[in-house]
């Protein structure tokens, strides 16, 4: 056996046991700003279209002179601008779009507001360039928030002012009915989904009982069946809702946590209204939520922001927190709008520079991939100066299942020596492992000693996750010194 191989017997990764905890945080892929001309511009809501590409909605200032305009902002899959779309013209002079959804032919339906005499519930129908099909607005008085295409091509769309409307309108954008909702009490639509008896499920903002979650649910004509008041005589307020494939609906906004701050309030419901879970989540700083998506993993994916950048959140399936990050860190950025991009990952629309919205830019953000199985390595006491006379250092390993069904693999572990050879051999450490789903192996306080013998310099410690030796699912490092007889 050869000195440098004697030296990695040495090298020992201890048995792991089993327990719960969370993954980490994709990082960013790239992101892309959309200015206008001063002022204020941001988007509310993003989706993927189905050339790989991103479809944005939102408001952007093209003259400091004059009101926002509604804006419709292709992308294509590395977040350059393919098109930029303005809905504007006779009566339909400033205003935003709140939501996009691409319909089955590849155009794009768009729900919003112009200044119209005061504030318009409007629809939009772009094609596949953006150009403009059509356009609608139905009244004076309300605001369309949310819009969504109905299983016979037409399209299910709700918001509101003063009570939630609900507005059923066809492939050519006529108004087939609508019912406006709520009582007494200010009522606004902020989301709606058809359910599978045909008829709709509506998450409102309510000031009935303090500021709240409302749920409304309606037959095929918008007919109210029952509704469903939920929170505390305080102030929660409603951001977006999912329906799972069990036909229960998730909650997704903000409250009053009674820490003198907001947090993310998820609540989950059955589909009678009746609540299942409900859970405040985030950090140390407020948080506001702007929307919520489905993840591939079984959980959910939330975007939002608090004072110092734009805040992404992931929770498992029964709505625990798994990871949260702040991106944009003190830069001002606000996500708004977010979704599962289909290859993995994760697309975020809002605004960057928001600082007080004296002026702000459209932000779009890739967010990387995250790995089924992650590992993680932490060692203690950094910079870690092993004396020539050998010593040890102590570290915490970790590998996580992400996925909602068990995965089978290997772990091993690799030293790349001061020579800058990666050593894999007999002596290192490997072996099989079955993940179950949600669940990390973990071991902390590992002692590694490192040998008198050893030579000087820099050793980079990894960690693998995989299949040994070529397919590795991940990876993580950490780097040690060897001192000299004359380091001091």
């Amino acid at each position: 056996m050869n000195k440098a191989s004697r030296i990695l017997i040495y090298f020992f990764f201890p048995v792991l046991v089993v327990c719960m905890s969370s993954a980490q945080p994709p990082a960013i892929q790239w992101d892309s700003t959309f200015q206008g001309e001063g002022g204020i511009n941001y988007a509310n809501d993003v989706c993927e279209t189905f050339d790989g590409g991103f479809v944005l909605t939102g408001q952007i200032v093209l003259n400091p002179e004059d009101d926002p305009q509604m804006v419709l902002i292709k992308a294509d899959s590395a977040g350059n601008q393919v098109w930029s779309r303005t809905f504007t013209g006779t009566g339909f002079h400033g205003g935003a779009g709140y939501s996009v959804v691409e319909t089955d032919e590849h155009g794009f339906l768009i729900a919003g507001t112009v200044d119209q005499a005061g504030f318009t519930f409007a629809v939009v129908k772009a094609d596949s360039t953006g150009a403009e099909e059509w356009r609608r607005g139905y009244d004076n008085s309300s605001h369309a928030i949310k819009i969504r295409q109905t299983s016979d091509g037409g399209f299910i769309a709700t918001g509101g002012d003063f009570n939630v409307t609900l507005l059923k309108g066809d492939e050519q954008g006529n108004e087939v009915w609508r019912q406006d909702l709520g009582g007494f009490d200010t009522n606004i639509g902020r989301d709606v989904h058809q359910t599978s008896d045909g008829g709709y499920i509506i998450l409102a903002y309510t000031d009935g009982y303090g500021q709240g979650y409302k749920l409304i649910k309606t037959d095929s004509l918008g007919v109210e069946e029952w509704s469903q008041v939920y929170g505390t005589p305080g102030t929660e307020i409603p951001a977006s809702m999912l329906i799972t494939n069990d036909g229960d609906y998730v909650l997704c906004g903000y409250g009053w946590n009674g820490d003198d701050d907001y947090d993310i309030l998820l609540i989950k419901t059955d589909s009678a209204g009746n609540t299942l879970w409900s859970r405040y989540l985030g950090g140390a700083y407020g948080q506001i939520a702007g929307d919520i998506d489905h993840t591939e993993t079984g959980g959910y994916i939330i975007c939002g922001y608090e004072w110092n950048g734009a805040l992404v959140l992931k929770t498992d399936a029964d709505g625990n927190e798994l990871w949260t990050e702040t991106y944009f860190d003190g830069g001002s950025a606000e996500g708004h709008g977010i979704k599962q991009v289909s290859d993995g990952g994760y697309i975020i629309a809002g605004a960057t520079n928001a600082w007080g919205y004296s002026s702000s830019d459209i932000l779009l953000m890739r967010l990387d991939n995250e790995p089924l199985v992650s590992i993680s390595l932490q060692p203690h006491d950094l910079p870690i100066q092993i004396p020539a006379a050998g010593g040890s250092f102590t570290f915490d390993a970790m590998s996580l299942n992400t996925f909602t069904e068990s995965m089978s693999g290997q772990a091993w572990t690799v030293v790349e020596l001061p020579s800058g050879r990666d050593y894999i051999g007999p002596e290192l450490y490997r072996t099989r492992l079955m993940f179950e789903p949600g669940i990390r192996i973990d071991r902390t306080d590992i002692e590694q000693v490192v040998p008198a013998f050893a030579p000087a310099g820099t050793y980079v410690y990894k960690a693998r996750v995989g299949f040994y030796p070529d397919v590795i699912y991940a990876q993580d490092s950490f780097e040690f010194e060897k001192l000299t007889n004359e380091s001091r």
